[in-house]
């Protein structure tokens, strides 16, 4: 069913990418590339994601990062708990939120996603 709704989803609206995490998850992707659909691989680890939470933390902190008003979104940036390398590296770190974190997860990888393509210009959020 969910193979079905982002199918229907990309039908619907031009869908450039459709960043999905590496992990354990080459069945979901073999069977979206098997649909023509176009997937990127996107760790949540802090080579993937260190870019995207910065480039996310300077759009809240200029108040410029649109949501539409989500809820479920705004709550799970409540949740969000940032984790540090000591190189500076970050990331959205699930093991120390309280509470969900995947919407923010989800929007990092998306903006991670923005960043790494050649025709994009200027900032994502």
């Amino acid at each position: 069913m969910i193979l079905s709704d982002i199918a229907n989803i990309c039908n619907e609206i031009e869908v450039r990418k459709i960043a999905v995490d590496r992990w354990g998850t080459i069945g979901f992707m073999t069977r979206l590339v098997e649909r023509g659909l176009p997937v990127v691989q996107f760790g949540q680890g802090f080579r993937d994601m260190t870019g995207s939470t910065k480039e996310i933390e300077l759009a809240i902190l200029a108040r410029k990062f649109r949501h539409g008003g989500n809820r479920l979104l705004r709550w799970n940036f409540s949740n969000v708990r940032p984790e540090t390398a000591a190189a500076g590296n970050v990331k959205f770190s699930k093991s120390k939120a309280v509470e969900k974190i995947d919407g923010a997860v989800a929007a990092a990888m998306a903006v991670g996603v923005a960043l790494a393509d050649d025709g994009n210009s200027g900032r994502s959020c």
